[in-house]
């Protein structure tokens, strides 16, 4: 079980770097202008008992030449925003120099959204013990206003001269207002895919928030209706899964991802189907019928997919494109009458998928 992550980094002034086709992020030791009724918090330390996580090793230390992801506490905007500014003070353990080699952002929204920014490759030195504050900007996303979120920052640290071992994460501050003590974002599943093997089928799932959850339940059925347990993975904060199971797939054989809570709440991954050694994201959409908001899970989002809706009559009332990488799209239809509609996926290759819902 590992994370899937790949990191490359910026160069020390202000370079920009694609954001998912959502923004842009840049860093800079240079304080940014913020957005007009924003400012920076009251600076944090980056602990455990402050709320920030790491996927590995003490929270805030990234040894040399290896990268660690540090999670901050969940914050929100009182209003509408399109940027988000973090600052850390990063220190050398010691007084030799180093220096950050890689890094990326991840913010992920309460409701599932995770949006990633990650850096063109060079180098940023952390000079000495005394550190640098730098400035991370991420802009041209959209962060409605009370939607609670969190970052995630990945620094990769390279080789130093001297006896300097590790890169110290302390003072964290943002442009945001922290949330009450206790505030978590509910499991969300950002990926989830099925591999033939010689000896099964590889399960791997990922996951764009994990706070609370105890582990996940894998499971399996021959119609796609009726699923039975056939394993179970402990949550450790990695966010990315692997199961093989090892009776393989059969004729046919599909696959979903049950995470647990550990207030006894559950959320359910894409069902995957293993048809002919292939796997495929199985279309669904719910709750059905629904009301005003319809999730829309569908075959991994690339360049040209396409979700429409459309009534009985033929008419198209909304299209939407989902965000590359994606395989769960929130579609609010508050304004459409009750009726029957079609969903209609279109992926990058061209290839359709229809299924009809029913709204209340």
């Amino acid at each position: 079980m590992r994370r899937i992550s790949t990191f490359s980094f910026l160069f020390i002034a202000l370079m920009v770097a694609s954001f998912n086709s959502f923004g842009q992020c840049s860093v800079s030791t240079t304080a940014p202008t913020l957005p007009s009724g924003t400012s920076f918090t009251t600076a944090r330390a980056v602990t455990t008992a402050n709320g920030f996580s790491q996927n590995t090793g003490t929270v805030g230390t990234i040894p040399l030449n290896s990268t660690r992801i540090v999670t901050s506490p969940v914050y929100s905007y009182a209003g509408d925003q399109t940027a988000v500014y973090l600052k850390y003070h990063l220190t050398a353990d010691g007084n030799k120099p180093t220096a950050i080699t890689g890094y990326s952002i991840t913010i992920t929204l309460d409701g599932g959204a995770v949006q990633t920014c990650t850096s063109g490759a060079v180098n940023l030195p952390v000079s000495d013990a005394a550190g640098t504050d730098y400035y991370f900007s991420i802009s041209g996303i959209t962060i409605p206003a009370n939607t609670y979120f969190k970052t995630a920052l990945s620094l990769t640290i390279g080789s130093a001269t001297g006896s300097t071992n590790n890169v110290l994460l302390s003072a964290f501050q943002i442009n945001g207002t922290l949330a009450p003590a206790g505030t978590v974002l509910p499991v969300k599943f950002s990926a989830f895919e099925a591999k033939s093997l010689s000896n099964g089928v590889a399960l791997n799932w990922s996951v764009g928030s994990e706070a609370n959850v105890n582990g996940y339940t894998i499971e399996k059925s021959n119609d796609g209706r009726s699923f039975s347990k056939i394993g179970f993975v402990a949550a450790d904060g990695n966010n990315s899964y692997s199961f093989v199971d090892a009776q393989g797939a059969g004729a046919i054989s599909y696959y979903r991802i049950r995470s647990v809570d550990n207030d006894g709440k559950i959320n359910f991954s894409s069902i995957v189907i293993m048809k002919g050694g292939k796997a495929a994201i199985v279309l669904k959409a719910f709750p059905s019928p629904f009301i005003n908001k319809l999730s829309v899970q569908h075959g991994t989002a690339t360049t040209g997919s396409l979700i429409s809706i459309s009534a009985e009559d033929g008419r198209v009332i909304k299209s939407v494109i989902p965000a590359l990488g994606t395989q769960q799209t929130d579609i609010d239809l508050t304004t459409a009458k009750a009726g029957l509609y079609l969903v209609r996926y279109k992926n990058g290759n061209g290839q359709v998928e229809t299924l009809k819902i029913l709204k209340q």
